[in-house]
């Protein structure tokens, strides 16, 4: 089926509105006074900086916040936001006022001011608006003929240049559901809009079990999945200010705006009433694509695009740092080590490297890439350093073969073929894995195995919707283990076990001799986690801690809390977009659900319409031949549908003579396989040919890189044609 995606709303498809008239004079008032209030707030916040009032209660100022490395701290580095990220969120507070104050001095409805101003007040319509907008101040000039992906994800779709572009909004599958009476508010429950049940205490309820095994597929899986994600999603939070008392204790009173801190029971299993808060930062907002007048939307600080942009970086300053010489990515050495690592900190330049901050240790010990946090974890740190190696790789054949390129051309090439690669193994190889072979085949989102593919449509707006980002994509947390191992070569020796708590944010063990090649086999020898309602004690209670037992934070109750801050709608609302109708009673769930966990379900929520997005989805049976339920299916499916059929540059498309591969060229990519990246790019000679299915059966047994089931792709057949340039 050509281009079968998932019905969903967009802002060509909203109802008209009727709205009281708004004169220009009014509008220009309002625009006015908020800006003089922005000036005052400058001037204030100016004063504070040298000595005066902090004004603060009990918000804790950023030196308090940043001083001490706690969980935190690190989650707050984790998500920080760029220079340029905060002036868009700047922008966007001021249309959130002006909004707002229209709201109130025109009596308006939620909705009204959600989406009924948006046509009449936005960077087309109002010359105020437009000359703030920040995608038009100036607009990305596009060269039809261009022939690579800009850095920065603009010019891909033609027709809206901004589409996919770093820094831009996410879009919705369904209008926000903030608090009533507000267009940027949590959600709060469904008919008395009282505070929905604390997310720790859901994460306490429901996400705390055995952690089964899966029964198929190998840890590879889950870490293919947190590098993709890198790829594709990066919701930016605010960090200058700290939510919750410096004694641990939930404050009197809080920046709504800023701050939406997690409120912990007495009779928590694990903290036991020493804290009684958990830091919870909210997510820094955008200008809609047009600086329309609408609610608060969050953005995406990276491209929106499955471009290799944690390989490359979002913005050209990034990619610039990241250039080496001949077309090639920076490196360093380690002793004992015969192949390349990634480029560690301890070079120049590196204060104005983000993933420099994002780590603990020793400048020398971490690392950094296209994407800042790199150094979370040692097997996130593997695929950087395979995928940085395959392209040092591509450009080392290039020179070879083309003495005649220039830099340049050597870089742009060998990122053109290191991103198809990479999106023929996202299609072929994982995707099928995580939505099944009977949705990829509806959906026809199979890769060919022969020829060009003709399905590029630029009407998609391939941005990452906002229930990707903020719920269905996190998922994968489910498969995250206890544990990682590190194998030796000849598996004679008992491998190294590695707790997960105790490796975040530092990668020193990664200079070892072996460990990097150790790792790799750990993943494609070890057993991922089942896709369940089970999370791993290391990520709900000991997240991002910082020195053994201490406690650090828990990403499923920030998960949970996450989707409430962006206004997500609940589960329920869902299921009716992707199963055709809504649970009316509890007893409706348990098509997709085990009955323990809707008695859970109904303990902890007040309404079926209240469950959080990310709960429902946590809490689904795998649907079919999936990994996973039927609504986080429809929503992961419909997104990667629009990756795929909306983007120019697909690796396998030939509507374009300019960007397509020459069929020869499509005809190796589609040798391309994971096991042969790790052939090519470590010291690990045998592997099965699948590498995120367990080497159970004969067809996936262990086999040298040398044997035909792991073909090699021929790179001597690229760039053989002229063009033009």
């Amino acid at each position: 089926m050509k281009n079968n995606v998932v019905k969903i709303s967009s802002d060509d498809t909203l109802p008209d509105l009727n709205i009281p008239i708004i004169s220009s004079n009014e509008i220009d008032d309002i625009f006015r006074q908020v800006e003089e209030e922005e000036l005052r707030e400058v001037e204030k916040g100016i004063a504070i900086r040298f000595g005066g009032s902090s004004g603060l209660g009990n918000r804790v100022p950023i030196a308090s916040v940043t001083k001490k490395k706690t969980p935190s701290f690190f989650h707050h580095k984790f998500n920080a936001p760029r220079k340029e990220i905060v002036n868009y969120d700047k922008e966007a507070r001021k249309l959130l006022k002006v909004t707002k104050r229209l709201k109130e001095l025109k009596n308006l409805t939620d909705t009204q001011a959600i989406i009924g101003l948006r046509s009449g007040f936005n960077s087309f319509t109002n010359p105020r608006i437009k000359e703030r907008c920040p995608w038009n101040n100036p607009a990305p000039i596009c060269n039809n003929g261009l022939r690579y992906r800009t850095i920065d994800g603009t010019c891909n779709n033609l027709k809206n240049a901004n589409y996919g572009r770093t820094g831009t909004p996410f879009q919705r599958i369904l209008l926000p559901d903030y608090a009533k009476q507000s267009v940027d508010l949590p959600r709060k429950r469904a008919g008395d809009a009282r505070e929905l049940p604390p997310a720790r205490d859901i994460s306490n309820k429901m996400a705390a079990g055995r952690n089964a095994g899966d029964s198929q597929n190998t840890l590879l899986l889950m870490q293919l999945g947190q590098f993709i994600d890198h790829d594709l999603t990066h919701t930016p939070n605010y960090a200058d200010e700290g939510c919750c008392r410096t004694d641990g204790k939930f404050p009197r009173s809080f920046n709504a705006e800023k701050c939406f801190p997690m409120r912990l029971s007495r009779s928590d299993p694990f903290w036991r009433g020493s804290i009684t808060c958990m830091d919870f930062s909210r997510s820094l907002s955008s200008p809609g694509l047009k600086c329309e007048l609408q609610n608060r939307e969050q953005l995406n600080q990276i491209t929106h695009w499955l471009d290799g942009s944690n390989i490359y970086g979002s913005t050209d300053e990034e990619a610039a740092v990241l250039r080496g010489v001949r077309g090639r990515l920076k490196i360093s050495k380690h002793a004992g080590e015969s192949k390349d690592s990634l480029p560690t900190c301890n070079s120049s330049g590196k204060e104005d490297i983000e993933a420099c901050e994002a780590c603990e240790g020793e400048d020398k010990d971490c690392y950094f890439a296209g994407d800042l946090r790199v150094n979370e974890q040692l097997n996130l740190i593997v695929l950087h350093t395979l995928f940085m190696r395959e392209h040092n790789r591509i450009a080392e054949a290039f020179e070879r073969f083309h003495p005649d390129w220039s830099d340049e051309r050597i870089f742009q090439e060998s990122r053109r073929l290191t991103i198809a690669e990479y999106q023929h193994i996202v299609y072929k190889e994982w995707l099928p894995v995580i939505l099944g072979n009977n949705f990829m085949r509806l959906f026809g989102l199979n890769s060919l195995s022969s020829g060009h593919s003709f399905d590029y449509d630029d009407n998609f707006d391939s941005r990452i919707n906002n229930e990707f980002a903020a719920a269905a994509f996190r998922f994968g947390h489910s498969l995250v283990p206890k544990t990682f191992l590190a194998i030796d070569k000849d598996r004679t020796r008992q491998p190294k076990v590695m707790n997960l708590k105790e490796v975040f944010f530092r990668p020193k063990e990664m200079k070892t001799p072996g460990f990097f090649d150790g790792l790799i086999r750990g993943l494609t020898d070890e057993r991922t986690k089942a896709a369940d309602a089970d999370f791993v004690d290391d990520i709900r209670n000991h997240l991002f801690e910082t020195s053994k037992g201490a406690g650090g934070l828990d990403l499923v109750a920030i998960n949970i809390q996450r989707g409430r801050d962006h206004g997500l709608p609940g589960y329920n609302k869902y299921r009716e977009i992707c199963m055709g109708n809504k649970a009316t009673q509890w007893s409706d769930l348990r098509k997709s659900m085990d009955p323990q966990g809707i008695e859970h379900l109904k303990k902890m929520y007040n309404s079926i319409d209240d469950v959080d997005l990310f709960v429902g989805g946590f809490l689904e049976q795998p649907h079919q031949d999936s990994l996973v339920g039927p609504v986080f299916k429809c929503i992961i499916g419909d997104q990667f549908a629009r990756l795929k059929k909306g983007d120019r540059f697909f690796y396998d498309l030939g509507n374009d003579a300019n960007t397509r591969f020459e069929e020869q060229e499509v005809d190796e990519i589609r040798k391309t396989s994971l096991a042969r990246l790790i052939c090519d790019n470590s010291e690990v000679d045998r592997v099965q040919p699948f590498v995120l299915k367990l080497p159970i059966s004969n067809a996936n047994a262990i086999r040298s890189c040398e044997e035909d089931s792991i073909p090699s792709i021929n790179l001597n057949v690229f760039n053989r044609n002229t063009f033009k340039r």
